[in-house]
């Protein structure tokens, strides 16, 4: 019979304890570091929201609360991104992950959106055709915004760790997954063999740092 971690206690047999992950190693600035990428593509999205609806001749207060109404939501979805990722529940690369994010959490941003801008409006003027149609759109919407978040995430979110790196664990751990994964997966070697790119600069960086 299997015992509990009590019953082993009291029968002398030592619980092996867990060790920590790099995330519950970390400090509160720490993890708000880690949470800016994908919070600032979510306040990227709200802006260019904004400015569109003001090329397009929409009043700019109204344009302006748009943008604000649509970027923090947004963010706060990106942000949440960032900390699955930092708690390892989704795999760092794949569009997969951050799409699924993204099919539940731009809805919903843009439900609170609408329903603030309405507020502000004082009409439908963000619903004008229906909740139901609305949402299902916005799910529907959801996917290419995803594509666009995980593209600029893959770009940028990169060097963001770099800087972040000597003083945060779960960055570190980044960017040996990338450095990793382009040396496995992607293959792309310059004719001596080097990675390019960021992952290469990665390389050099760790290569200095075991000569010291």
């Amino acid at each position: 019979m299997a015992l509990t971690r009590g019953e082993r206690a009291v029968a002398g047999v030592p619980s092996v304890a867990s060790a920590p992950t790099a995330w519950e190693t970390l400090g509160r600035r720490q993890a708000a570091e880690l949470v800016v990428p994908g919070a600032l593509i979510g306040l990227l999205g709200g802006t260019i929201a904004g400015a569109l609806a003001v090329s397009g001749g929409l009043n700019p207060w109204l344009a302006l609360v748009s943008a604000i109404t649509l970027g923090v939501p947004l963010a706060v979805v990106g942000g949440i991104y960032e900390i699955l990722l930092a708690k390892g529940r989704v795999p760092l690369g794949p569009l997969a992950p951050a799409a699924m994010v993204w099919i539940v959490g731009f809805p919903i941003a843009r439900v609170l959106h609408a329903l603030l801008v309405n507020v502000y409006a004082s009409s439908e003027a963000a619903v004008p055709n229906g909740w139901a149609g609305f949402i299902v759109y916005n799910t529907l919407l959801s996917v290419p915004f995803a594509i666009g978040f995980w593209w600029l995430h893959e770009n940028f979110a990169p060097r963001w760790w770099m800087h972040l790196e000597g003083r945060n664990p779960v960055a570190a751990e980044f960017l040996a997954v990338l450095v990793s994964g382009v040396r496995e997966r992607r293959q792309r070697k310059a004719p001596d063999g080097r990675l390019r790119g960021l992952a290469g600069m990665q390389e050099r960086r760790l290569r200095r740092r075991k000569k010291l």
